[in-house]
């Protein structure tokens, strides 16, 4: 193998690498935007039944007031009555596009 064909190689493999951390990286990122996401989604799921009880009133003034607007809207959209298996999913990925619609809205 001559010098140049090593040199090449070594590139190759270089860059390769390059990519694969690169690419586990913006997994990373997306990992952590799910969580971000499903812990939005876990506030809302733990105040429906304060919601149900409440008037809607009493309910802003109790919950976090950047996050209650939005879990009303989720709460109010047919969406939230899904039970499929994708129902986090689904409900997440609705409360996300809520959320970037309110301004001031996320913690």
């Amino acid at each position: 193998m001559t010098d140049a064909s090593k040199t090449v190689q070594k590139r190759e493999c270089s860059s390769e690498i390059r990519k694969k951390y690169a690419e586990t990286a913006l997994t990373f990122e997306r990992q952590d935007e799910m969580k971000i996401k499903l812990q939005n989604l876990q506030k809302c799921e733990d105040w429906y039944s304060q919601y149900k009880f409440l008037d809607e009133a009493n309910f802003k003034i109790q919950k976090n007031a950047q996050m209650v607007q939005s879990c009303i809207a989720l709460y109010n959209d047919p969406l939230w009555t899904h039970t499929g298996e994708d129902r986090m999913e689904i409900l997440s990925e609705k409360l996300e596009s809520i959320l970037v619609e309110t301004p001031g809205s996320k913690d």
